[in-house]
């Protein structure tokens, strides 16, 4: 009797165990339908810059982890040139995320002309950074000293604009040259340009400490000579007050990186900032979304010893968005589900500020 019983009870074990592969199984065929293998390009910015190399981070992450996404990490000229370029291509929305800041395409500035393109929502925020001027000639002190000299401009469109703008509030006569990321740096270091416009220092989390970016690093051990350009908050405001809304997306909040923060050689306070994001279409699939944004968070750790920027990656940084730029309703729920309320920069600022 005794070994009909463990007989019996192993005929039940077996039984519960085949039905628990079979359940199993059944389950994973429902999740290969439900997610067939599916290819999403990352478009990002020029290579050498930090947007590049989380692009490309974030596809090496999605190849690893994802059993049903892969994604390539495509080159591209510049955020706006991202926007326009999903704006002309409707096919391409289902599968793409680009690097944007997205505020002259929600205006209708710049290459837009006056044409608001508002399908572009935030997914990933990508860092902090301040960005401003920089000279390698001992005899640029201010902005005013940049009259009659030219000054290496941006070839992005939009960057052009908003700085063009900004020096006719300040000293009209510059003259502007526009040129790709390395000539702007050689042109400037051989003081053949008076100055030009960069991200040079990125803000950890409670805004009180700043490192240079690899650019910035670099420029200053070149340089025999560098000087950080602190362009006046009030000129900046007073453009923004008469100009309106295109210029308002760009520097969202004043921002002060304090005289030393870069090390010695910067000699004043050097201010703004903004933040840089990956964007979506507004009819992305939802499911692609949050297996991209799921993967990124869960392991952004692992990219450390890539860039200190990732280091500064906390959850309350790359939730954070660009009113009036929407959050991706996808977006907004992953970072709800993980008990993370995003936070426009205007708000995390203020926040991080009364801390």
């Amino acid at each position: 009797m005794k070994k009909e019983t463990v007989s019996l009870l192993l005929c039940v074990a077996l039984l519960v165990s085949v039905f628990a592969f079979c359940g199993q199984a059944l389950a994973a065929d429902k999740t290969a339908a439900k997610h067939e293998p599916f290819e999403v390009e990352i478009y990002t910015y020029q290579m050498g810059n930090f947007q590049y190399l989380a692009g490309m981070a974030w596809a090496d992450l999605i190849n690893k982890y994802s059993d049903w996404l892969t994604a390539v990490c495509v080159e591209s000229i510049s955020s706006v040139g991202n926007e326009l370029m999903i704006r002309d291509n409707p096919d391409m929305r289902p599968r793409t995320v680009y690097y944007g800041v997205g505020d002259a395409a929600y205006r209708g500035a710049n290459q837009f002309e006056g044409n608001p393109y508002t399908r572009s929502k935030h997914v990933l925020n990508i860092s902090l950074e301040a960005n401003g001027m920089f000279t390698c000639d001992p005899s640029v002190k201010t902005v005013e000293d940049l009259a009659g000299r030219v000054y290496a401009q941006y070839t992005n469109g939009a960057m052009n604009k908003f700085v063009e703008t900004l020096m006719s509030y300040i000293t009209p006569a510059i003259r502007f040259e526009q040129m790709d990321t390395a000539q702007r740096f050689e042109s400037t270091l051989a003081r053949r340009a008076g100055a030009t416009y960069f991200n040079a220092a990125a803000m950890t989390p409670d805004l009180k400490t700043w490192a240079p970016t690899p650019a910035c690093t670099e420029v200053m051990a070149r340089a025999d000579y560098i000087g950080f350009i602190n362009v006046p908050h009030d000129r900046m405001q007073k453009m923004r007050n008469e100009v309106g809304g295109p210029f308002e997306g760009y520097y969202l909040a004043p921002g002060t990186v304090p005289a030393g923060g870069l090390g010695e050689r910067q000699p004043e306070d050097w201010h703004v900032f903004f933040n840089n994001a990956f964007l979506a279409d507004q009819d992305m699939d939802p499911e692609v979304i949050t297996e991209m944004l799921r993967i990124f968070v869960e392991h952004v750790d692992e990219l450390v010893d890539l860039h200190p920027q990732f280091v500064m990656l906390t959850n309350d940084i790359m939730s954070m968005y660009a009113s009036p730029v929407e959050m991706h309703p996808a977006a907004q729920a992953y970072w709800e589900s993980i008990g993370v309320t995003p936070k426009t920069i205007v708000e995390y600022v203020e926040a991080a500020q009364s801390r």
